[in-house]
């Protein structure tokens, strides 16, 4: 039981850190806003430098509070293992075909018409920002997330529950925490959150489900700012069936290719179990 405790007590810790930076840092750049007009001018189609800012910090916090809570340092802990160049632009190439997905899935009328909340979300972050502000949060929040949700909370879950239940909790907290605006959005994130969480795990890197959050948050943008992709396209159902099947494909290879590696593995450690 008391190890069950300290997995919540922990869990709230990290989410309570993530509450107790964003909130001032957005109420911080609001009053200062309304005190300085040419910051005003800037800020308002620039309004990711907030989540930028906020990600910056938490990170800075992130990596003396694990190494506090663990005894590990922040790489050891969050497994920032590099990972090929091959199987990185696999994963990047599956994120982007389920941004293409979510853009199409959004814009299909009878979805558009009935929850229009679904584009307005897609719009608070990705019709703001110069090129620069955009590359900047595109990076640094994939990171962040992936070092919060991935790296602190499942790892935590993974210490004292089920594989399948550390992957269902995590899921739900990263569906309530980032799109808690319409239970739609929140199943949508905590279905992506179930993908960046297997990526993780079955490379045993972070940088997988980093790579998964950079490839899909593209995508949107891709997708929604320089293509026309709309129900009324010709091109329509073919980018949705061409993007529905390279993902399906790509998890495929992508776990495919995660056994052939741990085979290759498990195969090295033999034959070094008998060299030695």
């Amino acid at each position: 039981m008391k190890k069950y405790l300290k997995t919540v007590v922990y869990l709230l810790i990290y989410i309570a850190a993530y509450a107790v930076i964003i909130y001032p840092v957005v109420f911080g750049l609001k009053y200062l806003a309304e005190i300085y007009a040419p910051f005003k001018a800037w800020l308002i189609p620039n309004r990711l430098f907030a989540i930028i800012l906020n990600d910056a910090i938490a990170i800075a916090l992130f990596i003396p509070l694990i190494r506090f809570f663990k005894r590990k340092s922040f790489v050891e802990h969050c497994r920032l293992k590099p990972l090929k160049a091959p199987t990185l632009v696999g994963i990047l190439l599956l994120g982007i075909a389920t941004g293409f997905i979510t853009v199409c899935v959004f814009r299909i009328t009878s979805v558009s018409s009935r929850y229009p909340e679904l584009e307005a979300a897609l719009s608070v972050l990705l019709d703001n920002g110069t090129p620069l502000i955009f590359l900047t949060f595109l990076l640094l929040n994939s990171f962040y997330k992936e070092v919060l949700f991935r790296g602190m909370i499942l790892n935590e879950l993974l210490e004292t529950t089920h594989l399948y239940i550390a992957l269902i909790v995590q899921a739900v907290i990263y569906g309530v925490v980032f799109l808690q605006t319409t239970y739609l959005l929140m199943i949508y994130a905590a279905f992506g959150g179930t993908l960046f969480a297997m990526l993780y795990l079955w490379y045993r890197s972070m940088w997988a489900s980093v790579a998964a959050q950079v490839g899909s948050t593209g995508g949107l943008y891709i997708a929604r700012n320089m293509l026309d992709i709309s129900p009324s396209t010709d091109g329509f159902s073919i980018v949705f069936a061409v993007s529905a099947i390279a993902t399906a494909v790509g998890i495929y290879i992508l776990w495919r290719n995660k056994e052939l590696l741990r085979a290759k593995s498990d195969d090295e450690a033999i034959s070094a179990s008998f060299n030695s």
